[in-house]
């Protein structure tokens, strides 16, 4: 997919553009694999592209906005945009039903708001090994989750206690486990469960949960 929108237009002349300019381009697909026993495996993919600006007439004119991006005398917005995504679903083949959920995310993001930067990047892995199995009534859900996420920009959002720059880097494992049990089929259904995760900066932290269902 593409968009492209490139009119300076000034509707109520106040020399600022009343149209958000843009280029935009956005690829995906989804592939599934063929295996045997009918074991799943998804992958899909995108990846996302923006460049959005506005400002006065001088900025917005043949792309200006290229060489005046953070000038104090000439006034523009200019926001790059980069994003990519990956993600899906592997079955193990074992008779056990073992499955691995899994995501990757990248966003990049350099910007000027005049003549004030801002820069951010963030990256997130996420993978999530799951087993399930029934036992007469009782469906049972347990799994293992690893996620590390990274952060960083240039304000202080990310500084340390010194005042230096610190970007954000965490690693949170997770441990959980559900039982949905069904006391009259299609009728009435019990849920109960708990979920652990550790976060470095606050440590262990239990989720607990309980619904039924009529």
């Amino acid at each position: 997919q593409h968009a492209y929108i490139s009119n300076f237009e000034d509707f109520n002349k106040d020399n600022l553009g009343d149209m958000i300019n843009l280029d935009r381009l956005s690829i995906f697909n989804k592939w599934s694999m063929h295996r045997p026993n009918n074991k799943k495996f998804t992958l899909f993919a995108k990846y996302f592209y923006e460049d959005r600006r506005n400002g006065v007439e001088a900025y917005m004119r043949d792309r200006a906005y290229r060489s005046l991006r953070g000038d104090t005398a000439i006034y523009g917005e200019s926001i790059y945009t980069q994003r990519f995504e990956l993600m899906g679903t592997y079955e193990l083949q074992t008779r056990e039903h073992f499955r691995v959920d899994y995501s990757f995310s990248m966003h990049d993001q350099d910007s000027y708001y005049g003549a004030d930067q801002y820069v951010a990047n963030q990256y997130i892995a996420y993978a999530n090994f799951i087993w399930n199995r029934q036992f007469g009534q009782h469906d049972i859900l347990a799994g293992l989750t690893s996620r590390y996420q990274y952060y960083d920009d240039n304000t202080v959002a990310t500084l340390d206690t010194n005042g230096v720059n610190q970007a954000d880097n965490q690693f949170i494992p997770a441990l959980w486990v559900q039982d949905e049990w069904n006391v009259k089929p299609n009728k009435f259904s019990l849920l109960g469960g708990m979920r652990l995760d550790y976060f470095p900066a606050h440590g262990l932290i239990p989720s607990p949960r309980l619904s039924m269902r009529y």
